[in-house]
């Protein structure tokens, strides 16, 4: 079992995820959440990204 990223390689693949989504990536794509800053597994049961009638994951203002 790896073990668990180091908080440097989270914000690089946060980084990364958000350039890419910039570049047209879609968000369903990333393996990162934007909402939560954590990898996108981890909060993948959040009532926040299972409710059926959102598709996108919400956006800071």
């Amino acid at each position: 079992m790896p073990d668990k990223p180091t908080d440097s390689k989270l914000a690089a693949a946060i980084a990364r995820d958000d350039a890419r989504e910039a570049g047209g990536m879609h968000s369903d794509d990333r393996v990162t959440c934007w909402t939560h800053e954590c990898w996108a597994e981890d909060c993948a049961d959040d009532p926040m990204h299972t409710r059926p009638s959102a598709r996108h994951r919400p956006r800071r203002a």
